[in-house]
């Protein structure tokens, strides 16, 4: 029998932390697959805090993590006495490695530290839903110093009102031999990885601020053939919708979305490595790819 005290309101704050962590990996293996299972409720996960983004004054912000990738549409906003340990202060227990401390919080906010939180079941108690926490390492913007391992993916985006079709047409050699350069991805999703990923771009039209912008969004694709991942016969829409990455810099924009709209292909397939973007086509590539056609797109006609 667990004979320690817990702390005033410490159950009703854990076993709220512990719904959203069901809740949010129930949503990521449906747009991105986890190791993870919806009924995985006990197992350990992290939260991303990037304390120089404006934080609530009682309240500390940040995303979900699984696989070691922040996933910018799983927010979460939490009492900060939900980091502090979950045991009386007097038992044998209160050392290290049992919660996180109001000065450990302050001194990241005010160096505007970037922070893993990573919370840990504690298994012994069978009647609670409760974790401890500790404070991981510090990220940093410089590839050089952060975790290899970490990746970020930011918001869904998937809804092309405006592009009423698309050409199936062979994008010229001058567009996919030239290499274009992704930008402001700090503002979207800052630790996404360097290594080779998938890439949509898309031409806008009306924006206020500039007439030739190119928004470039993250795609995990799925190939042909692929029987996807089906949870609690829900559907899965992994590689079905994309992710807000970034930019094609304003200097190299300007022909490039001429030709897009000019040719109906508004949207163009392409890779990015190193913030450096080649584009392999548009949707006629899907005609010798391993990829399947992303669901969101299925409204638009073909010409």
């Amino acid at each position: 029998m667990d004979k320690r005290i817990y702390v005033d309101g410490v159950v009703k704050l854990h076993s709220q932390l512990n719904n959203a962590f069901t809740n949010a990996i129930r949503l990521a293996d449906k747009l991105v697959e986890t190791s993870l299972s919806s009924e995985d409720s006990r197992s350990d996960f992290s939260i991303f805090v990037d304390f120089r983004e404006e934080q609530p004054s009682d309240k500390i912000r940040g995303y979900f993590m699984f696989n070691n990738t922040i996933l910018r549409f799983l927010p979460i906003e939490f009492e900060k006495a939900l980091l502090f340990p979950v045991h009386n202060h007097g038992g044998s227990d209160s050392g290290q490695g049992y919660g996180i401390s109001l000065k450990e919080l302050d001194d990241a906010k005010l160096n505007r530290s970037t922070v893993m939180i990573q919370f840990t079941p504690i298994r012994e108690v069978k009647d609670y839903t409760l974790f401890n926490s500790k404070m991981l390492s510090t990220l940093s913007l410089s590839s050089s110093e952060a975790p290899s391992t970490i990746d970020d993916i930011g918001k869904p985006f998937y809804e092309f009102p405006d592009i009423k079709q698309l050409a199936i047409l062979d994008i010229p050699s001058v567009i996919t031999m030239s290499n274009y350069t992704l930008v402001e991805k700090l503002y979207y999703a800052p630790f996404s990885k360097d290594s080779l990923i998938n890439c949509v771009l898309f031409a806008q039209l009306n924006n206020e601020y500039d007439r030739h912008v190119i928004k470039v969004l993250r795609w995990l694709p799925t190939n042909k053939g692929t029987k996807k991942t089906q949870l609690s016969k829900e559907r899965s829409y992994v590689g079905d919708i994309f992710f807000e990455l970034g930019y094609v810099s304003r200097d190299e924009s300007r022909e490039l979305h001429s030709y897009m709209v000019e040719n109906d292909s508004r949207l163009l397939f392409g890779t990015i490595e190193n913030d450096v973007i080649k584009i392999n086509g548009g949707i006629k590539t899907f005609q010798s790819n391993d990829f399947n056609y992303p669901r969101c797109l299925y409204n638009i006609k073909f010409k």
